[in-house]
């Protein structure tokens, strides 16, 4: 699972299981976060089911790159409000921490 926020928006990567009601699901993280965090949400998402793990890779690339490209910081690795969770024995993006930090 990856997490990165960006100062008006937040971006994840979770695998959900293809019977879950994904709208349910994204109701459910919003209201888990909402209640750790201050937290005013917008209407509606957008949601992308990847199909193969070169497509997770390339969304992936794609998401990390967002605050390069909104001219924040020069490399992916300089963001320091991403996290990353293995749960399928993939590799961990270069420059994003890992979640649970000792």
């Amino acid at each position: 699972m990856l997490f990165l926020a960006m100062p008006d928006h937040l971006h994840v990567i979770a695998k959900i299981p293809r019977h879950a009601d994904i709208t349910r699901t994204l109701g459910e993280l919003k209201r888990d976060i909402s209640h750790r965090l201050p937290t005013e949400w917008q209407k509606g998402s957008f949601d992308h089911r990847m199909r193969s793990y070169e497509h997770y890779l390339e969304k992936r690339d794609y998401v990390l790159m967002n605050p390069v490209r909104a001219g924040l910081v020069s490399k992916t690795s300089d963001w320091p409000y991403s996290a990353w969770w293995d749960t399928k024995g993939y590799q961990r993006p270069e420059g994003v921490r890992e979640a649970i930090e000792d």
